[in-house]
């Protein structure tokens, strides 16, 4: 089994081990580095805007088909995602 895949059965059989570190900050970092306003990542993942902004500002934690969708379109993994947010914003503020 790859790796990714281990990564994710992990995050799947845990859901708490996102609450702790900011993944909305990463995503908004993600995002903006990779050059894509909150509307056009909205247009490309199918997700609604104010999913997008309760995600960013941190209002809720993704589900991980929303974040295979996000990273999909940030030509990114979810663990890539999980791991930038680790280093970047490993608790909430």
């Amino acid at each position: 089994m790859e790796a990714n895949c281990w990564f994710l059965l992990y995050i799947f059989l845990n859901p708490l081990y996102c609450y702790d570190m900011d993944v909305g900050k990463a995503i908004r970092d993600l995002r903006v580095k990779a050059g894509y306003s909150q509307d056009k990542l909205v247009a490309q993942t199918g997700i609604s805007r104010s999913q997008l902004y309760f995600i960013e500002s941190g209002r809720c934690v993704p589900r991980i088909e929303t974040m295979e969708k996000i990273a999909s379109v940030l030509q990114m993994r979810v663990s890539d995602i999980i791991i930038f947010a680790e280093t970047q914003y490993p608790t909430k503020s």
